[in-house]
C-alpha cells in the first residue's frame, strides 16, 4: 500500500492504535463500544497505512488476560496488517501481571506492552510493581509503550526515571507528552538513549522539535486510532512537519521495525 510523498512511495507503520469492545470507546467519542478487525484494517485502508500495532482498549477493571486474547485474534485474522501487543494492569500484582505478561507473549504472539497509568492508575518508576514487569521485557526483549500526558502518574519524568534503570527495554512515551509534558518528554529522551518518542494527538511543532534535537532516528509515527482519525495524523507527520523523504521513511515505518524485531 504505503503512501506517495514527493514521488516516492514509503511504507506506514502506526505504532497506536486500539481494538476490542469496551465502553471507553464510547465514551471518548466513538459511535460504537465495538471496534476490531475489520473495522481497523478499513481505517487502514482508507488512510493508506500498512499495518498497525494495535492493543486493547481500557478496561481497568480487568487484568487484561481476555482482552490480550482479542487482540491476538485479531492479529490472526489479518498477520500481515496487525501486530499485537498487550496490555496490564499493575493493581492486579506484579505476580499476576507476570503471568499475563508471559503467557501473551509466549501464549499469543504479542510483541510489546501497552501502559496507561491514567486508566490503570499507577506510578511508572514504583519499584514494588514495575520493575518485575520490566526485568520479563527484558527476558522477552519487547518493547514497552507508556501512555504520557493529562495527569501526572503519567509524567515524562516517571517514565524516563523507569527507563533508565532499565536501559535494554526500549520504552515508546506516547503523544510526546500531549501538549502539557512534550518540552519535557524531548529533554528527558534526549538524556534516555532507551527512549523513543510516538507522535500521535500532539502538535506538528513537537515533532520538528523532535527530530532536531534527537534525531529521526527516535521517533514513531502513531495515531491513537480510532480516538483520532488516522489519515489526520498522518497527515501532520507527512505534510505538515516539514521532514525529509529520509527522516519519513524512518518515522513511518524503519524506526518501528526495529523496535519489535526480537533479536
Amino acid at each position: 500500500m504505503a503512501i506517495v510523498v514527493d514521488g516516492e512511495r514509503i511504507e506506514v507503520i502506526d505504532a497506536h492504535t486500539h481494538m476490542g469492545i469496551s465502553p471507553a470507546l464510547r465514551i471518548y467519542g466513538c459511535s460504537t463500544d465495538r471496534y476490531l478487525a475489520e473495522e481497523g484494517v478499513k481505517t487502514m485502508d482508507a488512510a493508506a497505512v500498512d499495518q498497525c500495532i494495535a492493543f486493547p482498549c481500557a478496561l481497568p477493571q480487568t487484568d487484561y488476560l481476555e482482552a490480550n486474547k482479542i487482540i491476538a485474534e485479531q492479529m490472526k485474522r489479518y498477520p500481515k496488517r496487525i501486530i499485537g501487543f498487550l496490555r496490564l494492569n499493575p493493581n492486579y500484582g506484579p505476580q499476576r501481571c507476570v503471568e499475563v505478561l508471559d503467557y501473551s507473549v509466549e501464549k499469543l504472539g504479542l510483541r510489546g506492552l501497552k501502559l496507561n497509568p491514567f486508566f490503570e492508575f499507577h506510578i511508572p518508576n514504583d519499584e514494588d510493581r514495575m520493575f518485575p514487569i520490566m526485568e520479563r521485557l527484558r527476558k522477552h526483549r519487547v518493547p514497552l509503550l507508556y501512555h504520557c500526558g493529562e495527569v501526572w502518574t503519567a509524567s515524562p519524568a516517571l517514565i524516563a526515571d523507569l527507563a533508565s534503570n532499565f536501559p535494554d527495554v526500549n520504552v515508546i512515551i506516547a503523544h510526546i507528552g500531549i501538549f502539557d509534558y512534550g518540552e519535557d518528554a524531548i529533554a528527558l529522551a534526549r538524556r534516555t538513549d532507551n527512549i523513543f518518542l510516538e507522535s500521535s494527538t500532539c502538535v506538528p511543532v513537537f515533532v520538528r522539535k523532535a527530530v532536531k534535537k534527537l534525531g529521526a532516528e527516535r521517533i514513531v509515527f502513531g495515531s491513537d486510532s480510532p480516538y483520532t482519525p488516522m489519515g489526520w495524523e498522518l497527515d501532520k507527520i507527512a505534510k505538515y512537519s516539514a521532514l525529509s523523504i529520509d527522516q519519513l521513511r524512518l518515522i513511518l515505518a524503519e524506526n518501528l521495525k526495529r523496535l519489535i524485531q526480537r533479536v
